[in-house]
């Protein structure tokens, strides 16, 4: 079968309008493109997998929170809890799980919960077979809930009442493969001790300037919510651009790139509206690409991120879609995220 091309994505804005300054937001669209209708999924029993420590102890309280709740407006669905005790404990968690038709697997957290949650039910050897039966909610309980909010699942209260309502929605999942640890660490990619690994998203993959401010977010976990600003700011005044060969769908772009992002959902960071025009179930991934531009420009463009996804309207910043596929090559071992 033939590649589908690389889709470049046409953003509306205002005739006349030539300043970033000047020209309002762009309008985002449904989350759901409608094509596939929701169905039907009675919960029987919810299985939460919450990291304690996310949001400053929040998805402790908001796991009990969620168990209180469904016994008291379904006393009917049992509930189960389950601790997450590091990285990568989570995706442990699902492989192991005894599951079976009428569960719903809650992911208690953030996004860093929810994409292990997401990888270790991909990565279970029956789940094709399994996923029929089985369905997944979110709680927002960490400082990234971009997953969360962009499905409207803002409280727990709201995760309960829908997972209550049994309507469910598939969506679609990216694949990403990879050298495993950080490049230089030790057993990290291009020092010889690496293993290709395997991860499954519901919602960004990053490359370049996103990876970066999300190291650094990481050791500024104190900050909260804001972390995802300061980070960004610190690493702009870095500037460090990757010579990048970018494939999407078969179309190559290569030279000097600040960041990439690949996206199935709307928001990034702190709510940051980085592809106001994706949606979670058109069987495409967003992509945005930003070349090599001077702190300045790139600092204009990140403010412009701030003011509602205004950087979309910037001639330098491309907006694709793939189908298919986006692989993203460089010289030297890079981090993606």
């Amino acid at each position: 079968d033939k590649m589908p091309k690389c889709e470049t994505v046409d953003v509306p804005r205002e005739p006349g309008r030539g300043c970033l300054e000047d020209v309002g937001p762009p309008e985002r669209v449904a989350i759901f493109e409608g094509t596939r209708q929701a169905r039907a999924h009675a919960t029987r029993r919810a299985v939460a997998i919450y990291n304690p420590a996310s949001g400053r102890s929040r998805g402790q309280r908001a796991a009990e929170k969620l168990r209180v709740l469904l016994e008291k407006l379904a006393p009917e669905v049992s509930v189960e809890l389950f601790a997450t005790e590091g990285m990568g404990h989570a995706s442990k968690i699902c492989q192991g799980l005894a599951l079976r038709a009428g569960d719903t697997v809650v992911s208690v957290g953030g996004d860093g919960t929810l994409s292990e949650v997401v990888t270790g039910l991909m990565s279970r050897p029956g789940w094709e077979d399994e996923r029929a039966g089985v369905a997944l909610a979110v709680v927002a309980a960490g400082t990234g809930n971009t997953m969360a909010n962009d499905l409207g699942m803002t409280s727990v209260q709201l995760t309960v009442e829908g997972i209550v309502a049994g309507n469910v929605r598939d969506i679609d999942i990216m694949e990403a493969n990879f050298m495993n640890g950080l490049p230089g660490a030790c057993g990290g990619a291009g020092t010889g001790g690496e293993t290709r690994a395997t991860r499954y998203m519901c919602n960004v993959v990053g490359f370049g300037l996103a990876v970066d401010s999300n190291i650094l977010a990481e050791e500024l976990r104190w900050m909260g919510g804001f972390r995802y600003d300061v980070s960004t700011l610190r690493e702009i005044y870095k500037s460090r651009p990757r010579h990048t060969t970018l494939t999407v769908d078969g179309e190559t772009i290569e030279g000097d790139m600040t960041l990439i992002l690949g996206l199935n959902n709307q928001t990034t960071g702190h709510n940051f509206n980085m592809a106001p025009l994706a949606q979670m179930d058109d069987g495409k991934m967003d992509i945005l690409v930003l070349p090599n531009k001077s702190r300045l420009e790139t600092l204009r463009l990140f403010q412009a991120v701030k003011s509602g996804g205004k950087h979309v309207y910037d001639e330098s910043v491309r907006y694709l879609r793939a189908q298919h596929s986006l692989k993203i090559e460089t010289p030297q071992p890079e981090a993606i995220n």
